[in-house]
């Protein structure tokens, strides 16, 4: 079936990636999947315990979809790596940024890796990250950002999106528009951070407009909030995605959000609430690691479209990214398997 021939309102399920309690997934939730579409599911280490098995878990989770379902994973290198042991686990952004020959290093590391989780069935690395480091960091990016020299960043940022394609895997840049200086860990509570939008204009920005420049596939924001732009988190605020996070060249490129589930959000009502407006305020894609969350969420947005707080054309503008996204993974993967 064509889901580009569904109505609206049966293709809403698409605007989510979601994932699963169990290590495995199990019948109910495989059923769900069929029913509810949603355009991706991503995998956390709990599913990434034994490699056949998850691969076993792609495969019948791929099974329930008639598009191309989108894969994804944090594997980010160092602590957030959420398959451990040799090709797939690979030291962090922090460690490579401080060598000399770190750049080679990390693209011959990330490789071996992005070659490895193509083959297990992953399609999209939701990465790298382009923060930049500071001195204040919190435990949210402790590791995990390359420099705080900006050029820098986006050498690292160009060479991850190469190699990843090259391997056949999308790419996803985060957490724009730069999660580097915050205090906070969105894990647990609203994040804010003291770069200015001069800072981010000039500084913070270059390694996304790199990784742009190399052909990302996406862009994550992050719960966080900018001392300059008031009190609406990046995740509510149409002027910040518009302004600050929807680069040009990067018009059609699908922005996503992090996590609805994390604590950051617990005090921003509901999650239907939090879906819709995450959804108004220009994220196409609602990554939701809770199932109940994109459940309760399409519901709202459903409500929303009915009452006419939501209109039709930012659904399907929305729908149009996530389906190039979808086809993409399909046609660098078939591309990579003929080279």
């Amino acid at each position: 079936m064509n889901t580009q021939n569904l109505a609206l309102q049966d293709r809403v399920g698409e605007l989510f990636v979601t994932s699963f309690h169990t290590p495995v997934p199990d019948n109910e939730f495989l059923r769900w999947v069929e029913s509810f579409r949603p355009s991706g599911v991503v995998v956390f280490a709990e599913h990434c315990v034994d490699h056949a098995t998850l691969a076993a878990s792609l495969g019948a989770l791929r099974a329930q979809v008639e598009f191309p379902l989108l894969t994804a994973i944090d594997q980010e290198g160092g602590r957030v790596c959420r398959l451990r042991g040799t090709p797939a686990e690979y030291a962090s952004a922090a460690v490579y940024g401080s060598r000399m020959d770190g750049l080679t290093g990390f693209q011959h590391d990330l490789g071996a890796a992005v070659r490895y989780m193509r083959e297990l069935g992953l399609n999209w690395l939701l990465g790298p990250v382009c923060d930049l480091s500071a001195p204040a960091s919190e435990t949210a990016l402790l590791g995990r950002t390359f420099s705080a020299d900006p050029e820098s960043v986006a050498a690292f940022v160009t060479a991850a999106v190469h190699t990843a394609h090259a391997a056949g895997m999308l790419t996803c840049l985060k957490h724009a528009p730069g999660l580097g200086h915050a205090v906070g860990d969105p894990h647990y509570k609203m994040a804010m951070t003291s770069a200015t939008v001069d800072d981010i204009v000039t500084r913070e920005r270059a390694p996304f407009r790199a990784g742009v420049d190399a052909g990302a596939d996406a862009i994550m924001t992050s719960h966080f909030l900018i001392r300059d732009c008031g009190d609406t988190p990046i995740t509510f605020s149409p002027d910040i995605i518009r302004s600050l996070v929807r680069l040009s060249g990067a018009e059609e490129l699908p922005i996503v959000t992090d996590d609805l589930s994390m604590g950051a959000l617990a005090a921003y009502g509901d999650p239907g609430e939090i879906v819709v407006r995450a959804f108004q305020a220009g994220h196409d894609i609602l990554l939701a690691r809770d199932p109940k969350i994109a459940r309760l969420g399409a519901g709202a947005l459903l409500k929303a479209l009915a009452k006419g707080t939501l209109s039709e054309d930012r659904i399907a503008a929305a729908l149009a990214r996530v389906t190039i996204l979808r086809e993409r993974a399909r046609s660098i993967a078939s591309a990579t398997a003929n080279a």
